[in-house]
């Protein structure tokens, strides 16, 4: 900076006078960029690269080695069988985790293709 300019702090005060003043004109610009950025974003303008499809099933937490070791297995649940409901929710919440997303992507590049 010159000899003559002098540092003055940030002052918040300022930036949300600026907001006030200009709120209309924020307003109008967000909602054109969201709806170009919607628009461009498209299939019709970005042609998917692929697509993935997937169907899973929690399965019931009975061991299999508790079956075929033990003779007298108490629970008469079917090995196969698929989970509770319970277990269906815990899985969605595990499948939903920004922790598993993220390890994912990470781990196979998916941001690089």
């Amino acid at each position: 900076m010159g000899k003559d300019q002098i540092e003055k702090p940030f002052f918040s005060g300022i930036l949300l006078q600026v907001l006030l003043k200009y709120y209309k004109q924020l307003g109008y610009i967000s909602i054109i960029v969201i709806i170009l950025a919607s628009i461009f974003s498209s299939e019709y303008f970005i042609t998917p690269l692929y697509q993935s499809k997937v169907i899973l099933y929690p399965t019931a937490s009975n061991s299999i080695s508790k079956v075929l070791l033990s003779e007298n297995f108490v629970n008469n649940k079917d090995i196969l069988e698929f989970g509770e409901d319970e277990q269906t929710e815990q899985m969605l919440q595990v499948l939903n985790s920004n922790k598993i997303r993220d390890r994912i992507i990470n781990k196979y590049n998916l941001l690089e293709h």
